[in-house]
């Protein structure tokens, strides 16, 4: 088991990474081409599911 302390460090140093990580993947999401390649998947329907995802 974890101490308090531990517990309350590793949430800490998660927390340190995880946020930076959100706000990277939103703003790829957010970029055009990606929006334009989510929207071309949509049309697109099930292929999707064989089709790589290409940044």
């Amino acid at each position: 088991m974890f101490t308090d302390d531990a517990v309350a460090l590793l949430k800490e140093k998660a927390n340190e990474q995880i946020e930076p990580a959100i706000k990277q993947l939103a703003e790829v999401a957010a970029t055009e081409k990606t929006r334009n390649q989510i929207s071309s998947y949509q049309e697109r329907g099930p292929r999707l599911l064989r089709e790589p995802f290409v940044l």
